[in-house]
């Protein structure tokens, strides 16, 4: 704001120069270096009083049973507890796999490709988009409501011409390459994902060229967003995931039958081998420099911000396991065990 303030003086005193001099000779002379002043002075401002770019960098694991060049997705209890809707996830993940396994057998049986990565690559670039739109189902500008148990974001009340809405059901058109484009994976509560105005989303699909990523693009006037997926380790076990107990998958139950069709589902022990695909995941945002000052820019900073914090409180293995461990030192320190 300072700079702006001596920007405005600088060339208030250039013009009025000029103008006290307006009879001399050398007016043209004068009024070159009035202009020259204040393009210096607004390149001085752009420069400097550019609002800085924002990142967030961080691995994500999915643990996987594979066997029979059958791929699944495998959770821990312990972790499930994290997220109240897993097990709808997980279950919808593994069905919409076995169900690209009879479309596009090819995906299953890479020989360099042991655990699947790139299968579940594809299924992670669209589960983020998803969780995107799980944070920003009714609004892109979110305010924090305060408790007694901390806080949450909730929508702020905005004109209905504040923003885009992109439907679920639109969602395959900007996933285009991506083989999970119609999976759903949230229970009712993704209906849309609200952005700016005049906001364009843009996805990169899973490539098996060496060294390649995909990626999760918008751009607007204010910012530009890239959220780039980019293929980690794989290897066979847990990780830092197995001191969390046995894992096991959600599998159809064989003695209790729902009401209509389909059948319950229950934990049962993983059966095929164990593995861990990770990712990382690379988050930037920067910002336009001729905005810096615009009234709306800090929205859209704080727009920025909670989106990059929502992924990685969904993804971020560190505080995924941090979350974890605490959870599992105050439950035993409360049941009187002792503490993790």
């Amino acid at each position: 704001m300072w700079l702006l303030v001596i920007a405005a003086v600088l060339n208030l005193a250039l013009w009025w120069l000029m103008y006290q001099n307006r009879a001399s000779e050398k007016l043209v002379t004068t009024m070159v270096a009035a202009l020259v002043g204040s393009l210096a002075t607004s390149a001085v401002v752009i420069v400097f009083s550019r609002a800085p770019s924002i990142s967030a960098g961080f691995i994500t694991s999915l643990p996987v049973s594979i066997g029979n060049h059958t791929f699944r997705l495998v959770r821990l209890l312990s972790i499930d507890q994290e997220s109240p809707d897993s097990v709808h996830i997980f279950i919808k993940a593994n069905e919409a796999i076995a169900n690209l396994q009879a479309k596009r057998s090819g995906l299953f049986s890479v020989p360099y490709d042991r655990f699947g990565q790139m299968l579940f690559e594809h299924l992670l670039q669209r589960a983020i988009l998803e969780r995107m739109a799980y944070t920003f189902s009714e609004s892109w500008r979110l305010e924090r409501i305060e408790s007694a148990d901390g806080g949450v974001w909730q929508p702020q009340p905005e004109p209905p011409s504040d923003g885009i809405l992109i439907k679920a059901e639109d969602f395959p058109r900007y996933l285009r390459g991506n083989e999970f484009a119609e999976l759903q994976l949230n229970l009712g509560a993704l209906r849309q994902l609200a952005l700016p105005p005049r906001t364009t989303l843009t996805t990169v699909p899973p490539s098996r060229f060496p060294g390649s990523r995909s990626a999760i693009r918008l751009e607007n006037s204010f910012c530009s967003v890239a959220i780039n997926i980019s293929a980690g380790s794989a290897m066979a076990g847990l990780g830092p995931f197995s001191r969390f107990g046995q894992p096991g998958e959600w599998l159809p139950s064989s003695t209790v039958q729902l009401q209509g069709p389909g059948s319950a589902f229950d934990f049962q022990p993983v059966s095929g081998e164990l593995g861990l695909v990770s990712y990382k995941i690379s988050a930037t945002a920067s910002f336009s420099a001729l905005l810096s000052g615009h009234p709306d820019m800090p929205a859209y900073r704080t727009w920025v911000n909670q989106m990059f914090t929502s992924l990685r409180e969904q993804w971020d293995d560190d505080l995924l396991i941090k979350r974890t461990i605490e959870r599992m030192r105050d439950e035993r320190i409360l049941g009187g065990s002792p503490a993790y």
